[in-house]
């Protein structure tokens, strides 16, 4: 290990080092930020941008900005964890290149190529490219710039600060320049071997005060547990196989949409959901969108995303991802809007639940590396997009008087998973960036879809639409969900009529013997019912009602608590019908939770043919 002189080395954080590990020939973890500027006083009297000043122009804003000074010192065996220092021959210069965009090149999928080249990991983790030969802007000329940072050294939400920190809050702003740190000497073999020691000696204390004073809480171990757990649990169930390629390689193709903030923010208000769930209810239509135009619109269909996400826990910000189904193949947009809605407050209830962090469970460095390859392998074959929203300035930046006009952000793409959808608001405008391999020529079928959706969304809360009620699904330990589905050749409101009707009950389930009514009026929600089994009697309760769309009931007896969906997917003159039950069992009864799952999924895939059938020769008595 070389032992240059560098400024106040730190170890890395783990959540740092996972990014290093996570690093591949064909996804770096590289997130890149592309800026797109008037020219303005940089550009020559022939109307050539003077590129040379521009990056003169950077480097000399580079040099207020520590983090980009910093890099990895990489560290033996024995010695702990790799450390941050500061470089003492940083030269900004070193950093910004210059170059042409090629004639004919699309700008943004050219950028999400040169995203992909690797950084000097031995150097500061950054890089920046000065575009030039863009087309004619509103002044006679433009250029662009790429900054590429390493997720080692900033994710989403601090690159886009170290790139704002390169740019003026307003035209003729002065460059400040920060006085050059003063070096001191890395801590050489012996002294990082017996720094190691003595942080492993202290965690491990931390773990003995925690067991010797239980009342203080159960410390670190058991939210950091229940943050790996909480995770995975997401991950439940393969994910559905679609002609989505997983297939990675070196190449990029990126797709682009906007929207204007003050009609998302306005619209959320009016639909009652946040722009991210704006933001990843107009993925979902995208994905059927693109997924349709493949000849894949499958009803019912749910495909997984991850968000990446923050909790706070003592005082600080933990990195964590939030999992979300996807309910691409639900035809209405406002019952997507409801179901994201409710996707994302159960995946921030898990969040909150959890409350720590991986790093907090103190484990050796190749045991936590060989937990996020095993994690990382499962979970990547069960997802479909990763999808990250960040903030970006409300007001306008510029570069030495040129104005910033529009920002693309680019983030890195997984192994394995198919699409990257990265948003960055700035200036009013939302900027929505799909990251793709260059093998799916179809991805702006993607983004006009993304497009579309917003549209489709913004004009409902014009005119004052709102999204159905969702209940919350529940979020308890020890929970067990059936699920099944059937096609019934008649319209939704006809299955719905019959499903939701307590009389029809005993004509289709073979476990109910009688019913009862316990209110009167029409059915709807309150409407309760006892089912007489013959394991015994049950209080049903519905408290969801959304005809002909959805229903939710719960029962609480006993040793067994159960809450029952169902939901209707109109399709061309007939129904897609689900089910889904999730059944909370409370004592002895939890060791035969398997048993009873698989019990009732073999019942309801018999009775849901009984109910299909009763369905359509209902209707057909009916007509005759």
């Amino acid at each position: 290990m070389p032992h240059s002189e560098v400024v106040d080395p730190v170890r890395l954080r783990l959540d740092e080092l996972m990014y290093a590990w996570l690093d591949h020939n064909d996804t770096p973890m590289q997130v890149a930020l592309l800026g797109t500027f008037d020219g303005g006083p940089l550009a020559r009297p022939n109307g050539a941008v003077d590129v040379h000043r521009v990056r003169r122009e950077l480097a000399a804003r580079a040099h207020r900005v520590p983090a980009m000074r910093r890099r990895v010192v990489w560290t033996r065996l024995g010695e702990g964890r790799p450390l941050w220092a500061t470089d003492p021959g940083f030269d900004p210069l070193d950093h910004i290149e210059t170059t042409a965009l090629p004639p004919g090149a699309d700008l943004p999928g050219w950028a999400a190529n040169r995203a992909t080249r690797p950084l000097d990991r031995n150097r500061p983790l950054w890089r920046a490219e000065i575009v030039d030969g863009l087309h004619d802007g509103p002044n006679g000329v433009r250029f662009a710039v790429l900054i590429v940072v390493s997720h080692v050294l900033a994710d989403g939400l601090t690159g886009v600060a170290l790139a704002g920190a390169l740019l003026d809050p307003a035209p003729g702003t002065p460059v400040t320049i920060a006085p050059t740190p003063a070096t001191v000497a890395l801590p050489t073999h012996r002294d990082l071997v017996r720094r190691r020691l003595q942080e492993m000696g202290a965690a491990l204390r931390r773990l003995g005060q925690r067991r010797r004073r239980p009342a203080e809480g159960p410390g670190p171990v058991r939210p950091g547990m229940r943050e790996v757990r909480d995770a995975m649990a997401g991950f439940a169930g393969p994910e559905p196989v679609t002609s989505l390629s997983r297939q990675i390689g070196p190449g990029r193709r990126l797709g682009v949409a906007r929207r204007s903030m003050e009609e998302l923010r306005d619209a959320g208000h009016a639909l009652d959901v946040t722009v991210n769930d704006l933001l990843l209810a107009a993925v979902t239509g995208g994905l059927r969108r693109l997924l349709a135009a493949r000849g894949e619109a499958t009803p019912g269909l749910v495909l997984r995303a991850s968000v990446p996400a923050a909790t706070g826990a003592a005082g600080r910000q933990v990195a964590a991802m939030l999992i979300a189904d996807l309910p691409v193949g639900e035809p209405d947009p406002l019952r997507r809007a409801a179901l994201v809605r409710r996707a994302t407050a159960l995946g921030k209830a898990r969040l909150r639940g959890a409350g720590g962090d991986l790093s907090d469970l103190h484990l050796p460095t190749p045991l936590t590396r060989w937990l996020l390859w095993s994690a990382r392998r499962v979970g990547s074959r069960r997802l479909t997009v990763s999808v990250t929203d960040v903030p970006g300035p409300a007001r306008p930046l510029w570069l030495a008087g040129a104005r910033l006009l529009e920002v693309v952000p680019i983030a890195p793409m997984a192994p394995l998973v198919p699409l990257t959808v990265a948003a960055l608001s700035y200036a009013g405008e939302l900027a929505v960036a799909a990251n793709a391999d260059a093998d799916m020529t179809d991805l702006d079928v993607l983004t006009d879809g993304i497009a579309r959706s917003f549209t489709e969304l913004v004009d409902l809360a014009r005119t004052g639409a709102c999204p159905p009620s969702v209940p919350a699904p529940l979020l308890r330990r020890g929970r067990t969900v059936v699920e099944a589905a059937v096609d019934i050749d008649r319209p939704a409101e006809q299955v719905f009529a019959y499903c939701t009707d307590p009389r029809n009950t005993t004509a289709w389930n073979s476990l109910v013997d009688d019913v009862k009514p316990l209110t009167d009026g029409p059915i709807g929600p309150g409407t309760r019912y006892r089912l007489h089994t013959s394991a015994g009697g049950r209080v049903v309760q519905y408290i969801g009602f959304d005809p002909p769309r959805a229903w939710t009931a719960t029962s609480s007896e006993d040793r067994l608590d159960v809450r029952f969906e169902g939901e209707i997917v109109p399709l061309e003159g007939r129904s897609h019908l689900r089910f889904r039950a999730e059944l909370r069992p409370r004592g002895a009864l939890r060791l035969l939770a398997p048993f009873v799952r698989q019990v009732l999924r073999r019942r309801w895939q018999r009775d849901l043919a009984v109910l299909r059938s009763l369905v359509e020769q209902s209707h057909n008595s009916a007509g005759e």
